[in-house]
């Protein structure tokens, strides 16, 4: 059941534009209404808190590789902070995604010390399994958990890095990381928004 599709209930849930879109596009590239933000974030929050009450749905649609669902399963974990959710988010960094960036900075921000430990591990040790979008959002999560660099291995396999991916795992990080700490319910112990 890890990656097969879950239902596509979530996305009934959060709702579509005036337009038809999907409101969980707005959360990909933090695109927002004209007055901010808080609307969209509220339909968000409802749910989380739907999923609260349905945590083996809200597992699936994290560890799928349906990447739309793994991003809605991410920001719900960004507004709710379940202390669950670290295991699911792993899983599917670790098996590749899209939004891989956005699970990286889901964990950096709401599991921080988890998210130290592991990802060091992970870029020390499994690097070779992972692609250079992941290996880039994991470098850049560090940076801002004030972690120390990995070894010079897996910036090498970095500078090796011919398709740009690299530069889009950076990327995302650099432009949501602050939005979402930021954006938080609860106050985010030892990390700064810098």
């Amino acid at each position: 059941m890890l990656d097969e599709t879950p239902d596509h209930r979530v996305f009934e849930w959060l709702g579509t534009d005036s337009q038809g879109i999907g409101y969980y596009l707005r959360a990909f590239n933090l695109v927002w209404d004209p007055e901010g933000p808080e609307r969209i974030l509220q339909r968000f929050a409802v749910v989380a808190d739907r999923l609260e009450s349905e945590p083996d749905y809200w597992a699936a649609i994290i560890r799928t590789r349906s990447w739309r669902h793994t991003l809605v399963g991410c920001v719900c974990v960004l507004i709710r902070r379940p202390p669950n959710r670290f295991e699911d988010l792993a899983y599917r960094f670790e098996h590749g995604s899209f939004v891989s960036p956005q699970i990286c900075i889901t964990m950096g921000i709401v599991y921080s010390a988890l998210a130290k430990q592991w990802l060091n591990t992970l870029l020390n040790s499994r690097r070779d399994s992972l692609g250079s979008k992941e290996i880039a959002a994991a470098v850049s999560v560090l940076d801002r958990l004030s972690s120390p660099r990995p070894d010079a291995d897996v910036l090498a396999k970095l500078a090796e890095s011919s398709r740009g991916d690299d530069a889009v795992g950076y990327s995302v990080v650099d432009h949501q990381w602050n939005f979402w700490c930021n954006h938080s319910p609860l106050a985010i112990d030892g990390i700064t928004s810098g």
